[in-house]
């Protein structure tokens, strides 16, 4: 693998990545290439981690007051 880095790492300036049937375009070298894409991947756990907190926070509300007949509307 060493070997087959540093010969994209030398001969490429862009990359075309095929994931879930789309072409995702990379400027730059291999070694670039990771690091975008790895910093992209981290960047949507992140938010998918945070859309979750605010998923399991609205279910807490809609569960603490949904039998309270003054905040059932507010749920």
């Amino acid at each position: 693998m060493s070997h087959a880095r540093e010969f994209l790492n030398a001969t490429v300036d862009e990359i075309i990545h095929f994931f879930d049937q789309q072409l995702v375009y990379y400027k730059g070298n291999f070694d670039t290439f990771e690091q975008v894409r790895n910093e992209k991947n981290r960047q949507q756990n992140k938010q998918r981690e945070s859309q979750q907190k605010e998923i399991a926070h609205v279910q807490q509300f809609i569960d603490k007051f949904r039998a309270n007949a003054k905040r059932a509307s507010m749920v």
